[in-house]
Formats: C-alpha cells, structure tokens, sequence
C-alpha cells in the first residue's frame, strides 16, 4: 500500500519488485543460518536483528502524501513529496492531483458503511480476495516451508540443508530481473505465463514423488525436486505474487486504500 502511494506512477512496477528482493535476501539470510547454526533458538535470536533494523528504519520513512492530504496537512503532504522525488523534481502538479482526488471524495460524501458497500469497493475485492484464495491454495507458501522436507522425503541427490541455499540463490537473481521484466511486460500475460509455470512445477514435482515410491530407478533423476521447487519459487518472485501485489494497491482507489 505504502508503494502504491509514494512511488511514481512510471516506476511502480518496478519498485514493487523490491518486495521480491528482500523476501529473497531475507531467505537466503535464514538458510545459510539454518546450514551452520544448529540451534534453532540462535537463529531466532539472530532473526531479531533484521526485525529491529525493520522497526529503526521506519522513523526515517517520509509519510504518505496521500495520507497526509487525507488528515489535512497539506503543507506537509508537499514536504513529503519533495523528500520523495528530490528538491529538482517539480511536485506542484503530481500534489493537486492529490488534492483533487481529496476534494472529489468529499464533495460525494460517503459514509464509512457507504463507501464499503458500493462497486468502488465490492467489485476489486472479490476479484482480488479470490485471487488470493487461489494463490494460498495452490500451496506455493507450504512448499517454501517445508522445502527442506521434501528433499528429504523425496529421496532427492541433493544435500537437503544446501539445496534451500540454492533455491533461494536463484531467486534472489530471479527477483532482480523481475525489476526491468515489469518495466517492458504487461501485468496480465506475465502472470498468466508464471502460475502455469508454477502449475507445471508442482506437478512435475508430484509426479516425480510418485515414481520414485514406485520404482526404483528414481536415483538418477535426484535433481527434479530441486529443480520443481526452484521452479515454483522462481516464477513466483519474476511475476506471480509482484502482480498480485500491484493489482492490489492499484485497483482501490485512495479513500479505500
């Protein structure tokens, strides 16, 4: 939500794959923890500190201008967008809209109740709800979870404990590319092309579970696994959850947001 407000229309997109990115380097800073710390109450404890620079690093964040706007501080609105887009960029424009907006929804003068009850509303959030319905229940955050015991589980080649390192690795790259794919791709086709790689990942993955409790000659294909999950985490980050993410803070308009 805070993106959708502070960032410039022609670079939310790309902003919004910054999510992506720390969810990357914040995984990657688990595993390789979960690799050479063997008590799990050292990595919680270790996990305090990117959560205190979390909490630290919010008393510098400017305030949202369409936040400030809303509660009628207009002079700091103007502030916050200066800090936002830099002293030479001119804001004038981009802040009257800003108030424009304010006035139009004054001047409909809706009510709380009234406001959750109209199309403005209703419409983007059974669209976007069922959505994340979906997406919860394809089960791509339980494969991130129990990533380490379905290596094991599925007789894969590769160490267990490594494997999440690596995964998560390729994801990071992944999640940086994903930065200038949204600046050249529409929204709607790339996700469409990344949930049915994710599809297809989960049920090689599948598929590969069953075979190898069937047969016996599943030893020289001990890569599929880590290669499904890279797969689903992958197409998650280039395109799946980003898209989600932006169609949910651009599709309600400010009062709803």
């Amino acid at each position: 939500m805070y993106n959708a407000e502070i960032a410039h229309p022609d670079l939310r997109g790309s902003l919004g794959t910054i999510l992506g990115n720390m969810f990357a380097i914040g995984s990657i800073y688990t595993y390789v923890l979960g690799y050479f710390v063997q008590s799990w109450r050292t990595i919680a404890w270790c996990q305090v500190v990117p959560s205190c620079l979390l909490g630290v690093s919010v008393f510098f964040v400017p305030d949202s201008p369409y936040w400030l706007v809303e509660k009628g501080r207009y002079q700091d609105a103007k502030q916050s967008l200066v800090i936002l887009r830099g002293s030479n960029y001119d804001v004038n424009e981009e802040y009257q809209e800003i108030v424009d907006k304010k006035k139009r929804k004054e001047e409909k003068g809706r009510t709380v109740l009234q406001t959750l009850c109209s199309r403005v509303f209703f419409i983007p959030f059974l669209r976007i709800g069922s959505l994340m319905i979906i997406t919860q229940w394809a089960g791509i955050n339980v494969i991130t979870a129990y990533m380490v015991n379905i290596f094991i589980q599925s007789g894969s080649s590769v160490d267990p404990s490594l494997a999440p390192i690596l995964v998560c690795g390729v994801q990071q790259a992944l999640a940086t590319c994903s930065t200038f794919v949204l600046r050249v791709s529409p929204r709607k086709p790339l996700f469409l092309v990344c949930a049915s790689a994710i599809a297809v990942s989960q049920a090689s993955l599948g598929t590969y579970y069953y075979l190898s409790h069937n047969s016996e000659a599943s030893g020289d294909w001990g890569w599929v696994p880590l290669a499904c999950v890279i797969g689903v985490n992958a197409f998650r980050t280039v395109g799946f959850m980003v898209v989600i993410q932006l169609v949910l803070a651009e599709s309600f308009p400010t009062e709803i947001r």
